[in-house]
């Protein structure tokens, strides 16, 4: 069949013990491609091509009674364009199997196995649920009703804890947007994803991490290698604050994602690097930097670009005047270090400044009172400024009053340490 321009293509409810549903194109529907409503046994759902839906492209959601032993294989679904490629909402020993989802646009995931029940009588998750041989391609989204990412395969404990036995295998992501595995309990209470096992996965160029996990619970990862992560390859933050942990067993065979976002009073942002706890690492390069002002073309990335020859130059005749660096997540910064251009194209001069910082970007505390600072050629117009033990800043502000050499504030380049 070729289903198009409906609302929903096929809505299959009681009665369909063993049926098969194949070969089909169902495309741009209002809501589900297909959903599986309750009470299917033994159905097969393969080989069918589903675009442009308006809700999740296949579903099962086991309302009134469960889905038993019924199977999502072979299918190829594009843009769904709100919820997900693939959800299985509740049943018991149901697969998902070599599907194919791609470019999904928003709340939802390239696939999701969730207890989230909508209405009831649910039946959440139960016996065996087989997640294998799946390819999801930029998949996951931001979901703008919370302001949170939806990873490309998520396990979601919604309305009650997930007993059942997931197994992943066999999986490949590829350019998610944002995570690749995120396990979470969508309702906001804190329910466990327990019983997943993570096996041979091939992750590239996911846009923040490998694993968001911010519910308790429990997963074990084997054979599951990662190349061009964008942030950190674990986000570890179950909410809410005391719900519970969630724990990685590391079953062998894995790569490229041991590195752990540091911070969970942020989300890391795609590509926005890992937190790096080398005390030789400059903080501050490259990062997101903004002032009050600045004059012709001397704008304030130039103090965070590496080039000293280059500089960030206030307005003029405007003090005070300020610097900020977004450092994308809060750091225990120990040491500034501040420079002018070389000596033979800069002469001595003292700027007058004070460090403040702050952890959301919006209220700012005073880090090191104001002081007069001097760069002189003779030091390499650079000076170093130590912040106090205990400093905690995401957004670090140079809060310029004077200048001897320059009717505004000058920075060539603003460095931050850990130590």
């Amino acid at each position: 069949m070729w289903l198009q321009h409906l609302k929903v293509g096929l809505w299959l409810t009681g009665n369909n013990d063993n049926l098969v549903v194949e070969n089909n194109r169902i495309l741009d529907t209002t809501a589900d491609g297909l959903n599986l409503n309750g009470n299917a046994r033994g159905v097969r759902v393969r080989n069918n091509f589903l675009r442009n839906q308006g809700d999740d492209a296949l579903a099962m959601w086991s309302l009134y009674a469960p889905d038993t032993n019924s199977s999502f294989e072979n299918n190829t679904i594009s843009q769904p364009n709100l919820a997900n490629g693939i959800a299985i909402y509740g049943g018991t020993d149901i697969t998902v199997r070599n599907n194919l989802v791609t470019d999904t646009n928003a709340l939802g995931s390239g696939i999701a196995i969730s207890n989230q029940k909508f209405l009831d009588p649910f039946h959440p998750l139960a016996g065996t649920i087989t997640v294998d041989g799946n390819t999801l391609v930029r998949t996951g989204a931001m979901n703008p009703n919370w302001n949170h990412p939806m990873g490309a395969l998520r396990v979601d404990s919604y309305d009650s804890t997930i007993e059942a036995q997931v197994r992943i295998t066999n999986t490949t992501i590829t350019d998610s947007p944002y995570s690749a595995f995120e396990f979470v309990s969508g309702g906001g209470r804190g329910h466990a994803a327990k019983n997943v096992t993570v096996d041979g996965a091939a992750v590239r160029n996911t846009g923040t991490v490998v694993v968001q996990a911010e519910t308790s619970g429990a997963a074990t990862f084997r054979n599951v290698t990662a190349t061009g992560v964008g942030a950190a390859g674990i986000y570890n933050c179950p909410y809410p604050a005391g719900s519970g942990t969630f724990t990685l067993t590391d079953g062998g065979g894995n790569s490229g994602w041991s590195s752990t976002w540091s911070d969970c009073s942020t989300w890391p942002q795609p590509g926005q690097g890992s937190p790096d706890p080398d005390p030789a690492r400059n903080l501050a390069k490259g990062r997101p930097a903004t002032a009050t002002g600045s004059q012709d073309v001397y704008t304030p990335g130039k103090a965070v670009d590496g080039d000293v020859n280059t500089y960030w130059e206030s307005a003029n005749h405007a003090f005070p005047q300020n610097l900020t660096v977004d450092l994308g997540s809060a750091q225990g910064v120990r040491r500034l270090v501040l420079k002018l251009p070389p000596a033979q194209a800069w002469q001595a001069r003292t700027q007058t400044l004070s460090v403040q910082g702050s952890t959301d970007g919006s209220a700012y505390s005073t880090v090191v009172m104001p002081k007069d600072y001097r760069f002189d050629p003779a030091t390499g117009n650079t000076v170093t400024v130590n912040l106090p033990a205990g400093t905690n800043l995401r957004h670090l502000r140079l809060h310029v009053t004077a200048n001897t050499g320059w009717p505004g504030a000058q920075f060539s380049e603003v460095e931050a340490y850990l130590s």
